[in-house]
């Protein structure tokens, strides 16, 4: 009997023993009911979000080179042509004012043009004498009047007399860091020449201001000056 009772006691404290393992692992029970503790719950990772790449900017488009425009220029382009010649033939030259003179048989070029006139047009600045008697032959062709050469006066070459559109106007000569004003009261006869109107000179070059000694000295250069009857300037319409 109390063999039997052993084995009852030892059952029942191997049971108890049992429990007490389990709940330690389990939970607390209590009045035979399992107080467990709330199963944790796996959080949801929430999902890295893939991160869309930024469109790579277009770069800027490579700017072109710019075409250099041509540099401006006043200088006129000289298109002007000889449109023939005429044969010399000697006579009475009146030679003054460094005056070239005709040479018989030779060919002396004539031209019914001149340069473009632009605000600031090369030239060829000479002397003329504008009285009776004197290298520029007869009378101007813009009045019929003789000049004084102490009057602010020029001749203009064939193509810039421009068949007398420039008569009784002023022009604008720029030279030696001046400028002066002139009347245009004749033409430089650049189709002409060799004979006694024109004094057995020449024709003009086609760009020629022919002007009185008034002009010269204005513009700083006296006749003693080595420039002094042919030296470069600009002109242009006043």
């Amino acid at each position: 009997m109390k063999f039997q009772m052993f084995i009852v006691l030892t059952a029942v404290l191997l049971l108890f023993l049992q429990e007490s393992a389990d709940a330690g692992r389990t939970g607390q029970r209590k009045n035979g009911v399992c107080v467990c503790p709330p199963k944790e719950t796996t959080s949801s990772e929430e999902p890295t979000p893939t991160s869309t790449d930024e469109p790579t900017a277009t770069d800027e488009p490579t700017s072109t080179t710019d075409t250099e425009e041509p540099t401006p220029t006043d200088e006129p382009q000289n298109t002007c042509s000889s449109n023939g010649s005429l044969t010399g033939v000697e006579g009475k030259c009146v030679d003054m004012n460094k005056s070239d003179c005709c040479v018989a048989g030779e060919q002396y070029e004539t031209f019914d043009c001149s340069p473009e006139v632009t605000n600031n047009t090369p030239a060829t600045l000479t002397v003329n004498g504008f009285a009776s008697g004197e290298d520029g032959g007869g009378a101007a062709s813009c009045d019929g009047q003789f000049h004084e050469n102490t009057e602010m006066v020029v001749a203009l070459s064939t193509g810039w007399f421009d068949n007398k559109s420039r008569c009784g106007q002023n022009v604008k000569i720029t030279a030696n860091g001046k400028s002066v004003l002139a009347k245009v009261v004749d033409e430089c006869d650049s189709q002409q020449g060799c004979d006694e109107t024109h004094a057995f000179q020449p024709p003009c070059p086609n760009n020629i201001v022919d002007a009185s000694n008034a002009v010269w000295e204005e513009l700083g250069f006296s006749p003693s000056s080595p420039e002094y009857g042919w030296t470069e300037v600009t002109w242009t319409d006043a």
